[in-house]
């Protein structure tokens, strides 16, 4: 009688289910991060979407303030901080100890030594994780395509960072790095709403003053950013800066603030918010230009290939209009002296994926994670308690652990 019970009951926990609760506490089970600089997106293994986002910020265990996970002083201040940081993450949102799980982390190619080695040293060793494998952001997000050849544009919150792939191998020797992202365009739309506080004629008690906005949190700017902005086309840039007088704006409107007050945001500063992706730097570069300038470092056969398969990931490429306008861009730059004689390139092609731009790249790496790749290139936990050692692709005399 006792064994019938026992088996009704396994059937019925059967019929329930229950994916992440399962899932997590299977043994085969994995959970995949992407710590970005602002959010960071968590989930299981062969998902279809993150379980959740969470801001890459965590109170500091010595004085309680909110800090985020970028802003450390040394390895040992890190080390605290991803403590608590991992910590959450399990405990909190997925209500399961890591103790023994398989992690795969999505980093960017441009993650310093001291965070991997840091982060793979708390996993391993204070949580003891059983294997942890890290995974190119750039590379990984060509998965959630079936494809192995293109030019990935990922522009992030503090940075926008080009990578071509061409045959499934990075190509290193044209990647490109700029720093703007959306920390520049909230930045940028500080700049102009004070400009428009400081424009008023006679101060108004129920709008927000210069002060007010310089002490804005970036939850707010983020808001206004999100909401209300979105990237122009080239043609109606231009008639913002000839100053046309029959250009048309956006409807101008309040933003309501905790303290009564409200923040003035006109139609101008809607349209031309995320123009510093566009405008050119000291050194004569913008988003536009990483990706025809990285098109002329790799080799004639690889140049079509890459310029029809270009793929944008990050947050920041999700704004309304940014692929059209950065493709007039593009062929406007085309025909200018700088790349007319080195570039013979007649189209561009953007892809379009089957997730969210913010989060593709950790569905690469959740995708990935559910092949039998992963027990091929994870680095064990035995392993890396035997040598101490993450490989590093740049030190060629470091040998691969082995499970």
């Amino acid at each position: 009688m006792e064994s019938e019970v026992k088996k009704s009951m396994t059937e019925a926990r059967k019929s329930l289910k229950l994916p992440v609760y399962e899932g997590l506490l299977a043994e085969k089970t994995g959970v995949v991060l992407d710590i970005g600089t602002k959010y960071t997106k968590y989930g299981i293994f062969g998902s279809f979407q993150p379980k959740g986002f969470v801001m890459s910020q965590v109170k500091d265990p010595h004085t309680g303030k909110v800090r985020s996970l970028y802003d450390y002083k040394d390895a040992d201040d890190l080390y605290a901080l991803l403590i608590e940081f991992i910590r959450k993450i399990f405990f909190k949102y997925f209500v399961t100890s890591p103790k023994d799980k398989r992690i795969v982390v999505v980093e960017s190619v441009l993650t310093p030594t001291v965070w991997r080695n840091t982060l793979a040293k708390v996993l391993f060793k204070h949580f003891e994780v059983l294997s942890l494998l890290y995974l190119p952001s750039h590379l990984v997000s060509l998965c959630t395509l079936g494809i192995n050849t293109g030019l990935v544009l990922d522009i992030g919150y503090t940075e926008a960072t080009l990578l071509p792939i061409f045959e499934g191998v990075p190509v290193l020797c044209a990647w490109k790095d700029l720093s703007i992202g959306g920390k520049s365009v909230e930045s940028h739309i500080r700049t102009l709403l004070k400009n428009e506080v400081e424009s008023q004629e006679t101060p108004n008690p129920h709008l927000v003053t210069v002060e007010d906005i310089e002490n804005l949190s970036e939850s707010i700017l983020e808001d206004i950013k999100v909401c209300s902005c979105f990237v122009t086309t080239k043609e109606r840039h231009d008639e913002i800066l000839e100053n046309n007088p029959d250009h048309k704006y956006p409807n101008n409107f309040l933003y309501p603030l905790k303290s009564g007050k409200k923040i003035p945001v006109s139609g101008l500063l809607r349209e031309t918010a995320f123009e510093v992706l566009f405008d050119l730097d000291l050194d004569m570069l913008n988003i536009a230009t990483m990706i025809l300038d990285s098109l002329v470092c790799v080799s004639r056969d690889m140049k079509k290939p890459l310029a029809e398969n270009i793929l944008l990931t990050g947050g920041t490429s999700m704004t309304p209009g940014l692929k059209y306008r950065l493709l007039q861009e593009l062929r406007a730059l085309l025909e200018s002296s700088a790349y007319k004689d080195k570039l013979f390139i007649k189209n561009f092609k953007f892809h379009e994926f089957p997730a969210k731009e913010n989060y593709v790249a950790w569905l690469g790496g959740a995708i990935f994670a559910a092949t039998e790749s992963y027990n091929k290139r994870a680095i064990q936990k035995d392993a890396y308690l035997n040598n101490n050692i993450i490989p590093d692709w740049c030190n060629l005399s470091v040998n691969l652990p082995s499970g």
